[in-house]
């Protein structure tokens, strides 16, 4: 059994609009357990299993690779503000096509945006250490003159 992952951002009553609306199924929804909900399609077709914790949304069932297909066509690339459709009042955005886990552009953002500060303070650090070996070595240099002043001064 092949298992498409996805994550839905929403609430389980989004889940359930965007389920009955925008993808047209019937079925009945039910709690295995935990923070788990599982619908399963009138017709057997279909099953999906989502994760109310971790938003993690898996297709379980998938009759012909409707769901796969039907998600593709309306999961938003990264980066995109695109709406599933007028009026369904299901944002495009929480469904993420990305394989195991989703990809928030805002994150993505934040982490390039970190990186890039790691990479600034990481070069002026080097900066500074090089300027402290440089001063440390004229210190050596001067205490080694100091030395050989002295010792010429006590002859």
């Amino acid at each position: 059994m092949v298992e498409f992952i996805y994550r839905f951002n929403g609430l389980l009553s989004d889940l359930k609009h965007f389920v009955d609306e925008t993808l047209g199924l019937k079925g009945n929804w039910s709690s295995p357990g935990g923070d788990v909900k599982l619908f399963n399609a009138a017709d057997s077709g279909y099953a999906i299993k989502w994760y109310g914790h971790s938003k993690k949304l898996v297709i379980q069932t998938d009759k012909e690779h409707y769901l796969k297909r039907k998600f593709a066509s309306l999961a938003n690339p990264v980066g995109s503000d695109v709406a599933a459709g007028a009026g369904n009042g299901v944002s495009v955005s929480k469904v993420c096509t990305c394989p195991y886990t989703c990809v928030n552009s805002n994150i993505v953002a934040e982490l390039e945006g970190v990186k890039l500060d790691m990479t600034i303070l990481e070069s002026r650090l080097f900066a500074s250490i090089s300027q402290q070996e440089s001063k440390s070595d004229d210190i050596n240099s001067l205490r080694a003159k100091q030395k050989d002043m002295e010792a010429i001064i006590y002859k």
